[in-house]
């Protein structure tokens, strides 16, 4: 029974040791836990950080018609690539993603008026920035591009500034009249028809108030009226044969039949010829007449017979384009070819090549009184005044 005494004597203390190697081995355990998952946290970042690896633009290259492209390389995880541009303070994104293959690739970006910065990018990868050189600008702003990827080059820009109009590049027309035998306008060169102010050429029809009647030879035989109207052209200072012509106008919103805008183009007469209007040539841009508010017509007139009159596609056109606000006219003049745009899209085409459209002309704009369905029979209020923001020329 000793023993067995002795040995419960001495079991309060075997039991502390016996508790204590457990409480060790935890801690070890512990230990090596945590150990392994930061191992594992380590093998958990590496494909991570391999996924937000580099982005490197190559080459840039500069494409026509305002285009540039960029190649590069990426890291093997990179799956998929954009591009963005610093604007305004900011990286914006300016492009759809792009695959990446074989870590290769190559996006497609347009130049602007200013020169940018751009990156390529991928989930959390950027390029070093590059800078993309701006447009290619003259006096007439950034030179707008041809079908082959060429550039027009500017040889008119008028943006009507200062108060006065640039006599050296406009004559006022003071031998023709407007409108017909009931209600005619005579064009003078007056202030009250013929304005420049705040960037714009203002062109009106009015009564011919503190003037008196006015005796008005090209309406023999009846000289005499109480209407005037304003008309500018290029006459013997600027003419030119093929090009891009543009022009930014408002018509007047007036609600009744009676006014007709001009932007048009006639035959300078520095180059000697027999032939006759209508044979001789005529470019009319645009035409707006009141009695068709909402319409833009430009009219080619050629041929001895004029074409026998109107012909929708060949000589004319009917383009929607509301009086009261601003809209763009261009001509473009080929020697084969003659397109007409209102605000970018395309009027009308014409590929006569006709003997009328193979010289110089002027350039010319008119506030009219109308004739026929669009005659002036009163119900306005005078004066009616178009506008001209610019005009410009390229060849």
């Amino acid at each position: 029974m000793g023993a067995p005494d002795a040995i419960a004597a001495a079991a309060p203390g075997e039991r502390s040791r016996a508790a204590a190697v457990p409480r060790c081995a935890r801690r070890g355990a512990v230990a090596a836990v945590l150990l392994a998952l930061l191992a594992a946290a380590t093998h958990l970042v590496a494909p991570a950080e391999a996924a937000v690896q580099r982005v490197r633009i190559g080459s840039t290259t500069y494409l026509a018609h305002g285009k540039v492209r960029l190649t590069g390389a990426t890291s093997a995880s990179v799956k998929k690539v954009w591009v963005e541009a610093r604007r305004s303070g900011r990286w914006l994104r300016i492009t759809a993603t792009t695959p990446v293959k074989r870590k290769k690739f190559s996006l497609t970006i347009a130049r602007r008026a200013s020169a940018q910065r751009v990156r390529v990018a991928s989930g959390n990868a950027r390029s070093p920035a590059r800078t993309i050189r701006a447009l290619e600008s003259d006096a007439c702003g950034v030179r707008p591009f041809k079908p082959n990827g060429t550039t027009w080059r500017c040889t008119l820009a008028e943006n009507f500034d200062g108060t006065t109009l640039d006599r050296t590049l406009w004559k006022p027309q003071t031998n023709f009249a407007t409108g017909d035998a009931l209600r005619a306008a005579c064009y003078i060169d007056s202030p009250d028809v013929i304005s420049v102010s705040g960037g714009r050429l203002r062109l009106s029809v009015r009564e011919a108030e503190g003037l008196g009647l006015q005796l008005c030879t090209a309406l023999l035989p009846s000289p005499i009226t109480r209407y005037v109207a304003g008309m500018v052209s290029t006459y013997h200072r600027f003419t030119q044969q093929y090009g891009r012509f543009e022009a930014r106008m408002k018509s007047p919103v007036v609600g009744v039949p009676g006014f007709q805008e001009s932007f048009w183009l006639w035959p300078g007469d520095r180059v000697p010829t027999a032939v006759k209007w209508p044979a001789a040539g005529e470019i009319d841009v645009v035409e707006t007449y009141s009695v068709h508010p909402d319409l833009a017509i430009p009219f080619l007139h050629y041929t001895a017979n004029d074409n026998g009159g109107p012909v929708p596609g060949l000589n004319t056109a009917y383009c929607h384009a509301p009086r009261g606000e601003f809209h763009r006219y261009t001509l473009v003049w080929r020697p084969r070819t003659i397109e007409v745009y209102v605000d970018g899209r395309l009027c009308l085409r014409n590929t006569s090549a006709d003997a009328a459209f193979q010289k110089p002309y002027i350039l010319l704009f008119t506030q009219a009184l109308g004739t026929a369905e669009n005659a002036f029979r009163g119900g306005a209020r005078l004066p009616v005044t178009m506008e001209v923001d610019y005009v410009r020329a390229w060849q």
